[in-house]
């Protein structure tokens, strides 16, 4: 299965996402799943703060897509005083989270939103 993860950031550490126009962006995958639009945090501990989010996509033609603006899995994230606005998810199987989605793994991770 291929997946496609990150339309605009992709974060698998730790990281600080401050400031930034996050805008029209498209993770778009085939044969798997989508996840992140705009920005996708796998692993670490990161911080995203007084960030734009809009206009991001998460499209899956034959699965599950997450996450039309910001996907949170396996990690600790701290998400705070963001703009998340007009994302969106399409998937054949179907859709979760079109402006946040968070799969914490079991409760070892944690978000603070």
């Amino acid at each position: 299965m291929s997946w496609a993860q990150g339309g605009g950031v992709a974060l698998y550490t730790d990281g600080l996402v401050v400031n930034n126009e996050i805008s029209s962006n498209h993770c778009k995958s085939i044969y798997g799943y989508s996840v992140g639009g705009g920005i996708r945090l796998l692993g670490g501990t990161t911080k995203i703060i007084n960030n734009n989010i809009d206009l991001n996509s998460s499209i899956s033609v034959n699965s599950l897509a997450f996450a039309g603006g910001i996907s949170c899995s396996a990690a600790n994230a701290i998400i705070d005083s963001n703009r998340i606005t007009n994302n969106s998810i399409a998937g054949a199987l179907g859709c979760r989270g079109a402006a946040i989605y968070f799969d914490l793994d079991n409760d070892a991770y944690w978000a603070v939103v």
